[in-house]
């Protein structure tokens, strides 16, 4: 059997190098696309000869509170991220327990592995049993034990697969599940709050150091103590000579793609960075509206793949770069394009092939929306990547259909028959004379697997500086990274679309706007002729998604599940009693105020009758609570709609408030007064009720719409918000004026703002026959509501509206308040830990640095969601240590 140089000696009898055993593992992976991500849980784990214990290891990671704490990590932590996913596809796949049977937690791991203690030191603290305890002890043990396994994968990422700090860590945490008694007492020490891993990390750094009587511990739990400080700082210890990627190195799997982190240390021939000594950088992820910037140090001495692992997934995009406009300084002006265009005819036509090449390369940016640096950064194979690649046979550039990072996609059958299918992959044809350019080095360098490696290392000068050689006299202000500007600017200016034009030109690791995150384009799209797609006969219904967000609802499934609850409403509700058929008449209403408005599935968005002008038709949605004040917007109704509210529901509010007279007058009187326009603001405009101890109000939530009107529905809560989105721009409504019905605010791009040329009123006359015509589509009947019945009278039980109770943008601005200040208590500890009892003024320059991007960064690079207040905290912190 020859020896396969990335697997060595694992048998090669299956596709991936692992025996036949793994195959419903694999395939499952395959089938949800987490297989990097099982792969780098084998990898940290070491047990690719050991899939016996696959079900002990999967069965630790897919419990409900595990899969809850690696959702809450998983948006700053890109291995979290990564646990995260493999956790959910397993939940919701059971069947694999009947293949991959866990081992018994009866006996201890030492017992279960013996003398590979020392190698499976991570496997032995899954499979060791929670230790004794209450719920929050058992809690903590097992946040610590995931804590542990997100740090060894991290490492493993990077080739660190043995490590001697995280072997320690384990098998004190391990023994203290054993119950020995002294470290499981300094794990519980340890226990704190923590909102997310980095902050889990820095509580354990700041604790570690405060504990009572720390010099008292047994020299055992001293040195425990150390090392997972030394863990949570991310330090590395790794074993020589072990350690080295089996399954993820170099990103190669037997042929197969796989996880692309696995940092490649061939050195470039040339400079890697920019001019002014950092990597190229874009817009990174925030909350759905947020836009934040952050720059990223990189060592230039580092290899070009380990500058690019560097700059992980944090990428800058300027203001004034969101506003695409055609003059912009920081990429190409109409003229120059023109000229650039010209160049490349003339570069590819000339007889030095370093001219051509550049040419080719020029002709990729311009096509891709990358700069020269990134084109550089392609890889070349047949192989579909979320990045462009050229395949060298069909001389194509190929990509897997893009969409946001973190956006939703179906996780099974059911969920996959609701949506729009999606296409295999984006393809471009590349032009002959380009493709014989390319074809040519590729032949002449057989082996190369990246386009920087086509260039000959005995040509004078790199890519870049042959670029900057090139249009010093005819462009002399462009710059290798301008070329990715070019794609954008011209998508907007022939689409009119920024969303359509952001999504287009998007490196995989680019974070983008939350409008980005629901519209999407399929083949048949006039903008995106200049792609080929993959076709497939017999879709059910329309073409296939090419681009942007899977979340695209089949219509006909749809309107069948509105039809058949609509149905079911008609035909129950004169048996229904007064509490059941109110609350499925609300949940009625409120499908189709959702469906209608877009609002956000959220607790109480449509909190107040006097948020709804029955004359002109508008309904005022505040459905999300920001740091920068009121994400609040108008949204035009359709009329049909809004009088049905007006005649239908104020009539049943009056209805049901007579009929609660007797069983809670204070609620009564309160619906009563709703009903005649005159609210206290003691209760939603929108409610349920429950009488579990006396008739009382309860808030409607996004679930509430879809666990009691769409029960057959596998789609999550924000399915009318996604649906009415693509509805719009299918029906040729400008996405500025879906951005500001939808309340998106992008960087300082907002539709209707101060510094916005829209105006609103005449944006609204126009979209309202959109908005009608989509909601009409879903074939919701405008059901007059009936209720009979009494409601017994209850004894001292006090109603709800008694006690006010707070809900809709209140309770999210409350929810809003206390994050904050937890966040702002978390951050006081941080900056305590870091001044080490100086004052603020004591420290040098580079320390006030750090301590910033501590405050504004997690250790990821990604921006914090409260990194401002974090920051704005700082000052008065440290001022008064």
């Amino acid at each position: 059997m020859p020896i396969n140089p990335v697997l060595g000696n694992f048998p090669l009898n299956s596709t991936y190098g692992l025996n036949d055993d793994w195959r419903l593992a694999i395939e499952l992976s395959e089938k949800f696309d987490c297989l990097h991500d099982l792969f780098l849980l084998i990898d940290t784990l070491l047990i690719h000869k050991k899939v016996s214990t696959l079900g002990s290891v999967l069965k630790v990671i897919s419990t409900p509170d595990v899969n809850q704490l690696l959702g809450t990590w998983a948006p700053n932590n890109q291995v979290a991220s990564h646990l995260y996913k493999l956790s959910s596809v397993v939940q919701h796949n059971q069947h694999l327990f009947d293949v991959y049977i866990p081992l018994t937690d009866q006996e201890a791991a030492s017992r279960q592995l013996r003398n590979e203690l020392q190698t499976h030191y991570m496997l032995a603290v899954l499979l060791e049993r929670v230790p004794p305890g209450g719920n929050t002890e058992r809690a903590w043990f097992e946040s610590l034990r995931i804590w542990l396994l997100v740090h060894a994968m991290q490492r493993a990422r990077h080739g660190n697969c043995q490590d001697d700090l995280l072997r320690t860590a384990a098998d004190h945490i391990r023994l203290a599940a054993a119950n020995m008694s002294d470290r499981l007492k300094t794990l519980q020490a340890l226990r704190s709050p923590a909102e997310d891993f980095d902050s889990l990390n820095n509580q354990i750094i700041f604790k570690e150091d405060r504990l009572p009587n720390k010099k008292e511990l047994p020299p055992t739990a001293y040195d425990f103590l150390n090392t997972l400080v030394k863990v949570a700082k991310g330090d590395h210890k790794s074993k020589q000579g072990q350690g080295s990627f089996t399954l993820l190195h170099k990103g190669l799997v037997s042929g197969k793609t796989a996880i692309s982190h696995a940092p490649l240390v061939t050195k470039l021939p040339w400079s890697q960075v920019e001019d002014d000594g950092t990597v190229e950088l874009e817009l990174i992820d925030g909350e759905e509206d947020e836009g934040n910037i952050a720059t990223v140090p990189v060592d230039s001495d580092d290899s070009y793949e380990l500058q690019r692992l560097s700059s992980g997934s944090v990428l800058l995009q300027a203001v004034e770069e969101a506003q695409l406009l055609p003059w912009s300084w920081g990429r190409p002006n109409p003229l120059e394009t023109r000229m650039l265009e010209g160049e490349v005819r003339r570069l590819v036509a000339s007889s030095n092939p370093a001219d051509q090449l550049v040419g080719a390369f020029i002709w990729l940016a311009l096509r891709t929306g990358r700069s020269l640096r990134r084109v550089l950064s392609f890889q070349v194979s047949p192989t579909i990547n979320p990045e462009w690649t050229i395949d060298p046979q069909s001389m194509e550039l190929r990509r897997s259909v893009p969409m946001c990072t973190n956006g939703w996609v179906p996780s099974g059958v059911a969920e996959e028959s609701w949506v729009r299918p999606v296409a295999e992959m984006n393809r471009i044809s590349i032009p002959q004379q380009i493709g014989d350019i390319i074809g040519k080095r590729i032949s002449a360098s057989p082996v190369s697997q990246w386009l920087w490696e086509l260039w000959d290392a005995s040509w004078p000068t790199d890519p870049e500086k042959h670029f900057r050689a090139m249009m010093k006299e005819r462009l002399p202000r462009l710059t290798p990274g301008m070329l990715g500007g070019v794609l954008p600017q011209q998508c907007y200016q022939g689409a009119k679309d920024e969303v359509l034009a952001r999504m287009l030109s998007a490196h995989p690791q680019s974070g983008l706007p939350a409008a980005c995150a629901y519209a999407n384009w399929t083949a048949s799209d006039p903008a995106l002729k200049a792609f080929r797609y993959k076709d497939d006969e017999g879709w059910l219904e329309t073409q296939p998604i090419v681009m942007g967000s899977r979340l695209d609802p089949i219509e006909h499934h749809l309107v069948a599940a509105v039809s058949k609850f609509t149905s079911k409403l008609k035909h129950d509700q004169a048996e229904l009693g007064v509490v059941a058929s109110h609350n499925f008449s609300t949940i009625y209403v409120l499908m189709m105020l959702f469906a209608a408005t877009g609002a956000r599935p959220v607790r109480d968005p449509f909190e107040s009758v006097l948020h709804f002008d029955f004359e002109e038709h508008f309904v005022y949605l505040d459905d999300k609570a920001i740091e920068t004040g009121r994400n609040a917007r108008l949204v035009p109704l359709p009329v049909r709609l809004s009088n049905y509210i007006k005649q239908h529901y104020m009539a049943h509010l009056r209805s049901l408030g007579r009929l609660l007279q007797e069983a809670n007058p204070s609620l009564a009187a309160e619906i009563s007064a709703m009903a005649e326009e005159r609210p206290s603001g003691r209760m939603p405009f929108f409610f349920l009720l429950e009488e579990e101890n006396g008739i009382a109000w309860t808030s409607v939530t996004g679930n509430s719409v879809m666990n009691m009107g769409l029960q057959d529905c596998p789609l999550p809560p924000n399915l009318f918000r996604q649906r009415l989105d693509k509805q719009l721009r299918r029906r040729g409504v400008d996405s500025e004026i879906i951005s500001g019905i939808f309340g998106h605010a992008d960087a300082g791009s907002e539709s209707y703002g101060d510094f916005s040329t829209r105006v609103w009123s005449e944006d609204a006359s126009f979209v309202r026959n959109a908005l009608t015509e989509a909601f009409d589509a879903l074939r919701f009947e405008l059901l007059p509501i009936a209720i009979r019945g009494t409601v017994r009278r209850r004894s001292a039980t006090p109603g709800q509206s008694d006690a006010p109770v707070l809900f809709g943008a209140a309770a999210r601005e409350q929810a809003r308040l206390r994050f904050n200040l937890n966040a702002v208590r978390l951050a006081s500890m941080e900056i305590e830990d870091f001044l080490d009892k100086r004052q603020l003024s004591q420290l040098g320059q580079n320390e006030v640095d750090d301590l910033s991007r501590k405050m504004l960064f997690y250790s990821n690079g990604l921006p914090r969601r409260n990194g401002a207040i974090r920051y704005e905290h700082t000052g008065s912190n440290g001022s008064s240590s």
